[in-house]
C-alpha cells in the first residue's frame, strides 16, 4: 500500500477493528475507492504530460510547416523569374537569327542584282 494511504487506512482499521465484519468490508471498500482515485489522478497527470508533450510537438511541428512552405514559396518565386528569363533568351536568339536571315537574303539579293548587273555589263562587251 503506498505510504500516502497508510494513515488514514491505519485510523480506519483501528475503528473497525471493534465493530463487526460487515465494518471491516466498508474500510476495504473505503481503501479500494482511495487506490482508485489516487490511480486515476496519476493516470490523469500522466495523460496531462503527453498532451502538453504532444502540443509541444505540433507546434514545433507547424513552425517547422510555415518554414518550408515560405522556403517552397520563394523558390517558386525564383523558378518563375528564372523560367521567364529563359523564354525571353530563347525569343531574343529566334529573333536575332530571323535578323540574320534577312539580312542575308537582303545582301544576297544586293549579290545577285552586282552580279546580273556585271554580267550584262560583260555581254555588252562581247557583243561590241
Amino acid at each position: 500500500m503506498p505510504h500516502f494511504l497508510a494513515h488514514p487506512v491505519v485510523c480506519l482499521m483501528r475503528k473497525v477493528h471493534t465493530s463487526s465484519c460487515y465494518c471491516r468490508v466498508v474500510a476495504v471498500i473505503v481503501v479500494v475507492i482511495v487506490v482508485v482515485v489516487v490511480v486515476t489522478q496519476t493516470e490523469k497527470q500522466s495523460l496531462r504530460s503527453q498532451c502538453e508533450s504532444l502540443q509541444h510537438e505540433q507546434s514545433i511541428s507547424n513552425k517547422e510547416n510555415s518554414r518550408l512552405l515560405l522556403h517552397t514559396h520563394e523558390l517558386e518565386k525564383e523558378n518563375s523569374a528564372l523560367r521567364g528569363r529563359a523564354e525571353e533568351a530563347v525569343h531574343r536568339g529566334k529573333l536575332d537569327v530571323s535578323n540574320v536571315r534577312v539580312e542575308m537574303l537582303r545582301e544576297r539579293g544586293d549579290i545577285e542584282r552586282e552580279r546580273d548587273k556585271l554580267h550584262s555589263q560583260l555581254q555588252g562587251y562581247s557583243s561590241s
